[in-house]
């Protein structure tokens, strides 16, 4: 662990068996990312995110309960990640007063 704030580009593929609305939120409720997500994956990128000292939680939400996929798979699920990517960039003046704050960045 570091005891500086480190900026992380986040993307990924998302879907889901059956049709419905996901929110992703960091660990504070602040959300980075809203949208409809069914069976056909999802390019999501959360862009630049300031990520300050400690642990990071990103929480996956949706108010449609889970389902049972087909084909005799007992797991409920919701929502399917895949290719999660995490790239960390250097850190800059910008990004630490930024990252203070815990708000998301914009990669330029």
């Amino acid at each position: 662990p570091q005891n500086f704030p480190v900026a992380a580009h986040v993307t990924f593929a998302l879907r889901s068996v059956t049709a419905r609305s996901v929110r992703i939120e960091r660990g504070d409720g602040a959300e980075l990312w809203r949208g409809a997500v069914n069976e056909t994956a999802l390019p999501v990128d959360l862009g630049l995110l300031a990520l300050v000292p400690g642990r990071t939680v990103l929480a996956f939400k949706t108010n449609e309960p889970p389902v049972r996929p087909a084909r005799g798979d007992s797991r409920e699920l919701a929502v399917c990640v895949k290719n999660l990517v995490v790239e960390f960039q250097r850190t800059g003046g910008e990004l630490a007063r930024t990252a203070r704050t815990g708000h998301r960045l914009r990669a330029r």
